[in-house]
């Protein structure tokens, strides 16, 4: 098979490839709310930050930002299992998240597993920055799910701080909780619970009894945790945000892989030609590469990858050929 690229119009994208375990299993797979997919598609940071922002507009400071810069500038951190996965190539990353699953285990020795986590910032102040979990559960089971995800929040929180820190290093924690059955008995497919401030309108003394409170206000310093369920099953009826709404249908419903791709990493559509352009080429050249007579197809194939972005480590691991024969075609 002779593929023939259009170098010019791919280069003027400027459009940086993602993990191909990613784009795999998009392509591979009907079912993204399964643990192992769900992991694979979320611990892409592209993926993670379009969803953020959707979700949380007030975290998108500016627009004009590609999601790179964003990545560059706003995640600090993006670990499972205490391994960084910022900039971790191909199919080592999906080896990390289904080896051992992320943890972390109280004084008390109560262990937390979480799905997706890393760091988020808006600013240079402390309370500028943010801590994302992501979670799915996609059977109800015996436990509280509001008393699980409130303690997973709060298990965040409180590591936060190292010995000799002050309390104003604390920051906020979104544990964002995808249930893919139903949970609360309304027509809202996305409740957010998090510390509200209120007084007794009568008397100095606390009270359950809501015609005695006062109307629960927002401070910034006593919300530092915020527990989010958003249910799959209300997915059609989410309001206002049309995005957000086509963002949770392609997690559920993975029919269109060209228009889950296109949504899930806001991309456009010749970005998603593009992309799965790119695979394709990593596809055919696993099988043809080495043959007599493709040298200066290899040689597009090499110089392609480059252009958009990638390191002659990572195409080496791709192509299944050494940085000296990467260096050799590219001399020629």
């Amino acid at each position: 098979m002779v593929v023939v690229i259009d170098l010019k119009k791919l280069n003027k994208m400027n459009f940086n490839p993602v993990n191909a375990a990613t784009i795999k299993t998009i392509l591979n797979d009907d079912e993204l709310i399964a643990d192992s997919q769900f992991k694979i598609i979320f611990t892409e940071p592209k993926v993670s930050i379009n969803l953020l922002q959707t979700l949380i507009p007030y975290l998108n400071t500016d627009d004009n930002k590609s999601v790179d810069t964003i990545l560059k500038e706003c995640v600090s951190t993006y670990q499972f299992d205490n391994k960084e996965l910022l900039g971790v190539p191909l199919e080592e990353r999906a080896k990390i998240i289904l080896e051992k699953p992320s943890e972390l285990t109280t004084g008390g020795g109560k262990t937390f597993r979480y799905d997706v986590l890393f760091d988020y910032k808006i600013g240079s102040m402390e309370k500028d920055l943010y801590t994302i979990n992501f979670e799915m559960q996609k059977k109800d089971k015996e436990y509280d799910m509001l008393e699980r995800a409130l303690c997973y929040a709060m298990t965040l929180s409180s590591s936060i701080l190292k010995k000799g820190d002050n309390y104003n290093k604390l920051h906020k924690v979104f544990s964002i909780w995808f249930l893919n059955f139903n949970y609360f008995d309304d027509d809202i497919a996305v409740h957010s619970i998090a510390p509200r401030i209120y007084y007794n309108k009568s008397e100095d003394i606390l009270t359950k009894d809501m015609s005695k409170q006062t109307t629960p206000v927002y401070h910034p310093n006593a919300d530092l945790v915020e527990v989010v369920f958003i249910e799959l099953t209300k997915r059609k009826k989410v309001r206002n945000s049309e995005k957000l709404k086509n963002i949770l249908e392609a997690m559920c419903a993975n029919e269109d892989k060209f228009k889950t791709i296109k949504l899930l990493f806001d991309l456009t559509d010749e970005e998603v030609e593009a992309m799965l352009l790119q695979k394709d080429f990593v596809d055919e050249v696993r099988e043809e590469g080495r043959a007599e007579g493709r040298e200066e197809e290899r040689k597009n194939i090499v110089r392609l990858m480059l252009s958009n972005g990638m390191t002659e480590d990572q195409i080496s691991k791709i192509l299944s050929i050494s940085i000296n024969e990467i260096k050799t075609i590219l001399e020629k």
